[in-house]
């Protein structure tokens, strides 16, 4: 799975904690050395503004200051050095909020302690309900990993793997989701929902909880965007009539999502960097030849960037991609339309232009087609 947008540690996420107003935060450090010296540094996003704060290290102690527009996480970075040794750089993420807070740095910037921070300790309670919650996939996981050819081909072994993974996943989603009905003031629930969501933003399943939240984290920054993001969302869901666009092709021509009404369309989202796309071509290249003479087609639509262009034409070629190619480079994406964060993904289209099954890979797309096509 490839995530197209790499947001880390710049994603604002808020505090649990608070007022979220705009404010102050005013972070004391000290080292166990008087003799260290250097800069320090916080990394963070105001918006869609790239924030830079710096402080410098005095005899052993600084004092680091900013203004944030929201609760958010960000990179505290220290380069300092001792007396006749070198540059030394550390990294740690933290949170910031409208607090006053200190950080006592002994032998390193990982195992330092953060004190008066509210919303620093409430991120590592939520962090320990999160590791409960993926305890029971990590073990389907670890159990799963280490297949052979012949395991891949079973198809009782898929099965089994797919039911326990299934289970792992509703009992997450259910911890999950228990955190955010007893913590409906705690900003750390929309982490909690963004888990239960995932990379491809089911917003199905979130859409009931979202309503639970407090209305002051609903009408707040995060609860404005993450509203919009669940109502985008719902527009592609299955049942819904497919989303039509217009885009030129691989060859200059137009093409449009509605000239396809009256076939099954498999609407496919990749890029030539994204490896796990180019793992699944094969298998899409297979579907389609089978599928092609029973009103079957596909539509490719990568998310490559324009200077990228001729490393998409060469995956094409390397791919052997039949069907129409599309760079999905307009200022409104089609990517963005149909909420796609992550790639791999897909959408299966019926012939009235109606959603029908999302994200079908490996041997379910052949199994989804077959139960439509063969009869």
């Amino acid at each position: 799975m490839c995530r197209i947008k790499n947001i880390l540690w710049l994603i604002i996420l808020l505090a649990p904690l608070g007022s979220i107003a705009q404010g102050n935060y005013r972070l004391k450090g000290s080292f166990a050395r008087q003799d260290i010296s250097g800069k320090v540094f916080l990394n963070y996003k105001n918006g869609e503004e790239a924030i830079r704060d710096s402080a410098v290290v005095n005899k052993g102690n600084f004092v680091i200051t900013g203004h944030v527009i929201e609760p958010m996480k960000a990179l505290l970075e220290l380069k300092t050095q001792e007396p006749g040794s070198k540059l030394t750089i550390e990294r740690r993420e933290i949170y910031l909020n409208n607090e006053q807070f200190s950080i006592k740095i002994k032998e390193s910037l990982k195992n330092a302690e953060l004190e008066n921070s509210a919303i620093n300790t409430e991120w590592r309670n939520y962090k320990k309900v999160e590791a409960a919650s993926r305890e029971e996939l990590n073990n389907v996981i670890g159990e799963f990993r280490n297949t052979t050819k012949e395991d891949q081909a079973d198809t009782a072994f898929i099965s089994k793997r797919k039911l326990k993974l299934d289970q792992a996943s509703r009992s997450l989603d259910s911890i999950m989701g228990d955190y955010v009905l007893q913590n409906p003031d705690n900003y750390f629930s929309f982490t909690a929902l963004d888990q239960i969501a995932g990379p491809y933003m089911e917003a199905e399943k979130i859409e009931s909880l979202f309503g639970k939240l407090s209305p002051r984290l609903q009408k707040g920054l995060k609860g404005k965007e993450l509203e919009a993001a669940i109502t985008l969302a719902l527009t592609t869901s299955i049942g819904k009539i497919a989303p039509d666009f217009s885009h030129k092709d691989i060859n200059g021509k137009e093409i449009s999502l509605s000239q396809y009404r009256g076939k099954y369309v498999l609407l496919d989202f990749w890029a030539s960097w994204c490896a796990p796309c180019r793992a699944e071509n094969p298998n899409v290249v297979k579907a389609y030849d089978q599928y092609k003479a029973k009103s079957f087609t596909v539509l490719g639509l990568s998310v490559d960037r324009e200077v990228d262009r001729d490393k998409w034409l060469k995956a094409v070629e390397e791919d052997a991609l039949p069907w129409a190619q599309i760079l999905d480079e307009a200022e409104k994406s089609t990517a963005d339309i149909y909420s796609i964060k992550s790639i791999p993904a897909n959408y299966l289209i019926n012939p009235e232009g109606v959603i029908i099954a999302k994200n079908l890979r490996g041997k379910e797309l052949h199994d989804v087609l077959e139960e439509l096509l063969d009869k």
